[in-house]
């Protein structure tokens, strides 16, 4: 019996051994440039049916293969080889993989002959939609294993899920689309033209109630009861930055700089006339434009961007920020903080220079 147990443990080992010479030689064989032969192995490890291949080795290598064929430019080819691999595998990291790589392929291209060719230069049409709810279609499916899997592959899942939201430019200039809440029972048309009818690409102020006031994202107690992608998006980040330090830090990032997008001073036309309030702002206020009118607005504690920043010791963001509302001590004090010798030089040779002039 025993020894019926050593040769099973064994076997097992060699296993895992070929699978990891294989996955060497076809990570050496990418280094090299065959990119070609590189994505064949890989995909021999993806679809292998051994059991005792390794998940994470299995979602390395679908990322590995999807990047060589981004290499040879078969743009189609791997978004084609990335809807099989999610249709066909269910583990859970080899899922994650996918949406990564296809977040990272190009999502325009041109019509030739009405065939879509993703990755063109000429690009005039976009696949973005579609790309971005088939993440997201992928990522929900998998959502009910993600408390049990390691901080790691959580932290990971979560970043899918808030970039995934935040494609097509919601979390800048087309913030008003996450008002929507996009239905992912079905996918969108594949590809729309930019900039025509249909286009995806539509840029509209931020989101102001009947009563003339900035609405704001809250965040849902779950992810099934979110009103809108807004507060998926919310929920996303919130679980993010539960699952450890690091995971806090990539959430108040992506909170700050979205909410910087959407309220810094920075969105305002230069006036002269806003100078004077501009300098007595406090940090969790901010000017902006509603119905043609300048107002002060307080942001909450979620969208108090200078605070996320603060909170991941982003001193040059904050340096930045108070220059833009003419704060220049505090913006001295900032770049003296975050140890950066240049800007502040920079603002005090600029007020040593402003002090001269009035004399």
């Amino acid at each position: 019996m025993w020894y019926t147990f050593y040769m099973k443990f064994l076997l097992l080992g060699i296993l895992i051994f070929a699978t990891f010479i294989a996955y060497a030689d076809a990570l050496k064989l990418m280094k090299q440039g065959h990119y070609f032969e590189a994505y064949t192995a890989y995909t021999n490890i993806i679809f292998s049916e051994d059991t005792s291949v390794n998940e994470s080795k299995r979602a390395q290598s679908l990322l590995d293969a999807s990047r060589c064929l981004v290499k040879l430019k078969n743009y189609n080819e791997a978004f084609e080889f990335l809807k099989s691999v999610a249709s066909s595998r269910d583990e859970f990291a080899v899922v994650v993989a996918c949406s990564q790589a296809l977040g990272e392929l190009c999502h325009t291209g041109t019509m030739i002959k009405g065939q879509y060719l993703r990755g063109e230069n000429s690009s005039t049409y976009s696949s973005c939609e579609y790309d971005r709810v088939l993440r997201l279609r992928w990522l929900v499916r998998i959502m009910p294993r993600v408390y049990m899997q390691s901080k790691l592959r959580q932290r990971w899942f979560w970043t899918e899920v808030v970039e995934s939201l935040e494609m097509n430019g919601r979390n800048k200039s087309d913030a008003w689309k996450l008002f929507e809440l996009t239905n992912l029972t079905k996918l969108p048309i594949k590809v729309v033209k930019i900039g025509g009818r249909g286009s995806d690409s539509e840029q509209k102020p931020a989101q102001i109630n009947e009563k003339g006031e900035v609405v704001f994202h809250s965040l849902p107690k779950s992810w099934g009861n979110a009103l809108n992608d807004g507060q998926r998006w919310m929920y996303a980040n919130d679980m993010r930055a539960a699952v450890d330090p690091r995971g806090r830090e990539k959430s108040a990032k992506s909170l700050g700089d979205f909410a910087y997008w959407q309220f810094g001073v920075g969105n305002l036309h230069s006036s002269t006339n806003m100078i004077a309030t501009l300098k007595t702002l406090e940090d969790d206020e901010t000017l902006m434009e509603i119905n043609g009118e300048i107002k002060k607005i307080k942001l909450p504690m979620e969208y108090n961007y200078l605070r996320m920043w603060r909170e991941i010791k982003d001193y040059k963001s904050i340096g930045k920020e108070y220059e833009r509302r003419y704060q220049f001590a505090k913006a001295v004090k900032a770049y003296e903080i975050g140890n950066l010798k240049e800007d502040m030089s920079r603002i005090v040779d600029f007020l040593a220079s402003q002090t001269k002039s009035n004399f």
